[in-house]
């Protein structure tokens, strides 16, 4: 487990964030320690894994198409793979030999910047070839990437809540999408032993 003594990631009595980076956390057991980004990153990737496999990842069309300037050669790749990016909930429309309009982005990644988000999505896709099934994760984890809380974020203790009750209807063996730790832990008798009580 996760956690020291088990549980739920839910059940944990939040305390506080520590430099705008880390929960803060503890039960019967110890203290839990999370790393804001990495899991609010691995919430995000399951949402949308689960929903691109249910054929149901929701899209925000966007007030106004953003204007994104990128190279013919990305121009080009992106125009081959646009029903792979609507499958993910992305929506590129190349409307001149170096731009594109991105119309809509995946509900779930409000919190993204649409032109930062198509640019990493152009070079993760070239950087793949041309299988996007064997792309498709590295698809999701960077869209999961913009889309989180990041470090740095003052968080509202509803918000640190809500990420960690979600965090129980996610099974991601405490790493974020990019094998980055989501949590650390230790029990009461070792903290104890380090003060010396």
């Amino acid at each position: 487990s996760e956690l020291p003594g088990g549980g739920a990631f839910g059940a944990l009595r939040y305390v506080g964030q520590l430099r705008r980076m880390y929960l803060l956390c503890e039960n019967e057991t110890g203290i839990v320690i999370l790393d804001q980004h990495a899991a609010a990153e691995r919430v995000t990737f399951e949402r949308l894994r689960r929903a691109y496999e249910a054929r149901a990842v929701a899209m925000q069309p966007m007030l106004v198409p953003e204007r994104v300037e990128l190279s013919p050669e990305d121009v080009a790749l992106l125009e081959e793979r646009v029903d792979d990016l609507a499958s993910v909930g992305m929506d590129l429309a190349p409307i001149g030999p170096t731009t594109v309009a991105i119309r809509a982005v995946p509900a779930l990644l409000l919190r993204a910047d649409p032109r930062r988000l198509a640019r990493d999505l152009v070079s993760e896709l070239s950087r793949q070839g041309n299988d996007f099934s064997r792309a498709r994760d590295l698809v999701l984890a960077t869209m999961a990437c913009h889309g989180s809380v990041r470090g740095g974020d003052v968080l509202a203790d509803e918000e640190a809540r809500a990420l960690l009750l979600a965090l129980d209807g996610v099974d991601f063996g405490g790493h974020c999408p990019h094998g980055r730790p989501v949590v650390w832990s230790m029990r009461w008798p070792e903290l104890e032993r380090k003060v010396g009580r």
